[in-house]
């Protein structure tokens, strides 16, 4: 197999460019010469491959042993662990991060938040469909000029495997302080649907519905196949 080198006197190779083309945001189309758009179109799959492979990650995801969200009890017991000043305790939400003084059940909740994120990154990890569906997203969100793309992608892949609310756990309501009950007043994250809002605003929702769309293509691709085999 011959090597994708490149001497001084050569034009970049095809990974170098690659990912000079991912971070670039000069995607304007020349005839005369090779710009960023066209590597990036190069590298791109089609709706119905990259379907294909969200179907595997999403098999793969729901196969997957999750982390358990911290319940209420839990929550209460950590809050009653923290260090407490005049009632406030201090959480950071990293530790280069100033703290911020907070009620020790909301810190508890915001400390049992980062751990479930934390062990669910883990667990993303370990998906074997997952690197080549987060390239394609990066590139697809690189080309419609997004910044901070290989960012947005991942968090709204993540966001596309599980949509349930965090702050509600799905429930839609509030739960009852020192209570295991739920409450009628509607959690405010979801407005009482049980599932999250999109991350990255509109750009996030425009990924979010491209993933749709390629499963759309995918099934529709298997379902015409077996179609035409069994006709």
């Amino acid at each position: 197999m011959l090597a994708d080198t490149n001497t001084a006197n050569e034009r970049p190779g095809i990974e170098e460019q690659y990912e000079t083309a991912s971070n670039t945001s000069d995607l304007s189309v020349e005839s005369h010469r090779r710009g960023a758009v066209d590597i990036l179109i190069a590298a791109a799959w089609s709706e119905t491959r990259l379907g294909g492979a969200l179907l595997r990650l999403h098999s793969e995801y729901e196969g997957s042993e999750k982390p358990a969200r911290m319940g209420s009890a839990a929550v209460d017991r950590l809050a009653g662990t923290l260090e407490l000043v005049d009632g406030l305790t201090a959480w950071r939400e990293a530790p280069d991060k100033a703290p911020v003084w907070l009620k020790p059940t909301e810190a508890a909740k915001r400390t049992a938040h980062q751990w479930h994120l934390h062990e669910t990154a883990l667990l993303l990890q370990k998906l074997k469909a997952l690197p080549e569906v987060r390239e394609q997203l990066t590139i697809r969100a690189a080309m419609w000029g997004m910044e901070d793309a290989a960012s947005k992608a991942a968090g709204v892949i993540r966001y596309w495997l599980d949509q349930t609310c965090q702050s509600c756990d799905g429930r839609k309501f509030r739960l009852i302080q020192g209570a295991p009950k739920l409450s009628n007043r509607a959690c405010p994250t979801c407005q009482g649907s049980g599932v999250a809002p999109v991350p990255h605003g509109q750009e996030g929702r425009k990924l979010a519905n491209y993933l749709d769309s390629c499963v759309h293509r995918a099934r529709q691709g298997i379902s015409n196949r077996l179609h035409n085999r069994d006709g």
